[in-house]
């Protein structure tokens, strides 16, 4: 089994880049930016200061929300789940397949002869099988319901995480930020979407 399949954490990712470039490209709007400092960036020495202090934002906003993104993945152990709920999906669907190619070539009880009918325990191998096959997605279905569970409570947590980032853009640069957090929520809601169909 490669890596390949591992796509949940990596796509988390990329939700929260494309809302953290968002973020910034509001940050990075200069005529915005200067028009709230009219008479201050009249002079030479005032557009220079504000245009530095423009760009130190923009950095320390883009540091600030990747250090609390991975903040947030490492306390509630994002990768390993969601790469352990990629596994999972992997192997039902592998499951899925090969139990779809043992009933084709399953064995017709009308070709047995009478001494294979006897001598065989078809009926217990194949309640056997059943069973276990039974168990199996039952440990499925309730590892599946636990990483689930977790990865909601992880979606609220970058939730509440944004919006302690937004009171700060809001505080100090004013309120005007027009929902880019959306982004982000929205990637979460459709992997909670996608995880239940997958189900």
């Amino acid at each position: 089994m490669t890596a390949d399949h591992r796509i949940r954490f990596k796509r988390l990712n990329q939700v929260c880049d494309k809302a953290l470039s968002q973020s910034i490209a509001k940050l990075q709007n200069w005529d915005k930016l200067s028009s709230c400092y009219p008479s201050y960036i009249s002079t030479r020495e005032g557009y220079n200061n504000l245009k530095t202090c423009q760009t130190q934002v923009c950095e320390f906003w883009s540091q600030l929300c990747k250090q609390e993104f991975q903040a947030i993945f490492e306390e509630r152990n994002a990768q390993a789940k969601l790469d352990e709920l990629d596994d999972l999906m992997l192997k039902a669907k592998l499951r899925s397949k090969s139990s779809n190619d043992d009933n084709l070539n399953r064995i017709k009880v009308e070709e047995l002869s009478p001494e294979q009918l006897i001598l065989g325990n078809i009926e217990s191998c194949k309640w056997m099988s059943v069973k276990k096959l039974d168990d199996r997605a039952k440990t499925l279905e309730s590892m599946n319901s636990e990483l689930k569970d977790e990865l909601s409570r992880l979606n609220e947590a970058i939730k509440n995480e944004l919006d302690d980032l937004e009171n700060i853009y809001n505080r100090y640069m004013g309120n005007d930020i027009g929902g880019r957090t959306s982004e982000l929520r929205q990637g979460m809601e459709n992997m909670l979407l996608e995880t239940r169909e997958n189900q």
